[in-house]
């Protein structure tokens, strides 16, 4: 990322600080899937199938929760909703849940944001004035529209 993303800097640098005070155990952290949003889950009546597992990384089970549920959560129905609170029973079946999952959501997302900011800063790295397809140009702005609305949250905080 470029040094004049000042804010971006800092707010990793916030969530980073944070991030270095959670336990690391078997029980807290390990691989997790990283995109687990619905389009990358096919639902056939109860039951789902997982697929697109290329971001897998080792993090924290609660940030895999968070990833997910960001949607929800920003749309502020945070831990009542009763979606969140189903995926998180089933996620507690396959790993322990931190009890203080609902305090962390929020950390967990500030997490994501400069992350994906610059996997996105990465993928419109492209010369705007050369002769590319249309559709690859609309693409790109619309990655660096996503990228101005992260920027935007984070220089309000």
């Amino acid at each position: 990322m470029p040094a004049e993303e000042e804010a971006i800097h800092r707010e990793l640098g916030l969530v980073l600080q944070w991030a270095e005070r959670l336990e690391q155990t078997e029980d807290t952290y390990g691989l997790i899937h990283y995109d687990f949003d619905l389009d990358n889950q096919h639902w056939v009546g109860d039951d789902v199938g997982v697929f697109d597992f290329d971001e897998c990384a080792r993090y924290w089970y609660a940030a895999d929760i968070a990833f997910t549920l960001k949607d929800l959560w920003l749309e502020g129905t945070e831990g009542a909703h009763p979606g969140i609170q189903q995926f998180v029973r089933g996620y507690a079946l396959e790993t322990s849940v931190d009890p203080l999952l609902p305090e962390q959501i929020p950390w967990f997302i500030r997490m994501y944001e400069p992350i994906l900011y610059a996997d996105l800063y990465r993928s419109v790295d492209i010369d705007p004035t050369s002769d590319h397809p249309e559709w690859l140009m609309g693409l790109r702005k619309k990655l660096i529209d996503v990228m101005d609305d992260i920027r935007s949250k984070i220089q309000q905080r």
